[in-house]
């Protein structure tokens, strides 16, 4: 996947390595996905490789990271454009890991629920046929769980991303999520 010349970056981070079918990254400050909701801003600045896709498709992706501070995440993302979206993956919030999507239609509706597993080790997969959308999550690669079904219409770009930065942890010192090397790696799933 990775080593496939049609990705094209949004908001590409300074940093950044492709090696064997691994994407290892360390985000730039102060980047997010969000849009209008009661928190009074809008963020499209996050890091994500997009490949185009087509009206159905699936994709998987294994993350590889450490998430210790307030809002780090990674996972995957589906796109259509600034306004209409979904992220999905693992986000430390509440003081723990939590399966997290974040699904956008003009305002971003987030969710959340505790991840049992090792979030240091996952993969995470998306289907889209006959207008729906399917997001699945597995600790081992072998079983896949169900998180979220949804309808959605149009051609989709899909994106492996990470937040480095929210709202939150910029109040708390401006911390960022880095992937040190060897450690974190996003491997198109085999």
């Amino acid at each position: 996947m990775f080593g496939q010349s049609r990705g094209v970056w949004l908001n590409e981070p300074k940093k950044w390595s492709e090696k064997d079918n691994y994407l290892g990254l360390e985000t730039d400050q102060a980047t997010d996905f969000w849009r209008e909701t009661h928190y009074g801003f809008v963020r499209d600045s996050g890091h994500f490789l997009a490949f185009q896709a087509g009206d159905a498709f699936t994709a998987e992706l294994r993350v590889r990271g450490h998430f210790k501070a307030l809002y780090d995440q990674a996972g995957l993302m589906v796109r259509i454009d600034e306004r209409r979206w979904l992220k999905a993956g693992i986000e430390f919030s509440d003081g723990r890991a939590m399966l997290s999507s974040v699904l956008t239609a003009g305002q971003s509706d987030w969710a959340t629920a505790p991840y049992e597993h090792d979030p240091s080790d996952f993969r995470l997969r998306v289907t889209i046929a006959h207008g729906v959308l399917r997001l699945q999550a597995s600790s081992d690669g072998k079983s896949m769980a169900s998180d979220a079904a949804c309808a959605i219409r149009q051609e989709f770009l899909l994106s492996c991303w990470t937040d480095g930065l929210h709202a939150g942890a910029v109040r708390t010192g401006g911390r960022f999520f880095r992937f040190p090397a060897g450690t974190a790696a996003w491997q198109g799933a085999s």
